[in-house]
């Protein structure tokens, strides 16, 4: 997929983002290029956040 194609596509989901009340940043767009493209793990992204959240939370974390 060229890169115009995978930013359109980020600009989509960032729009649709925005429609639903979820603010969106050019960080935020950026990381969505990069898992379009497939330079990010979507799946490494959820887990670091799951671990920061229930860090900040005080959640019972296991350390590997």
């Amino acid at each position: 997929m060229s890169k115009s194609k995978e930013r359109n596509l980020a600009i989509q989901i960032a729009g649709s983002c925005n429609l639903s009340g979820i603010d969106v940043s050019s960080q935020d767009i950026e990381r969505i290029e990069k898992i379009i493209s497939g330079e990010l793990s979507s799946r490494e992204i959820r887990q670091r956040l799951v671990h920061e959240y229930k860090t900040q939370n005080d959640i019972l974390v296991e350390k590997k």
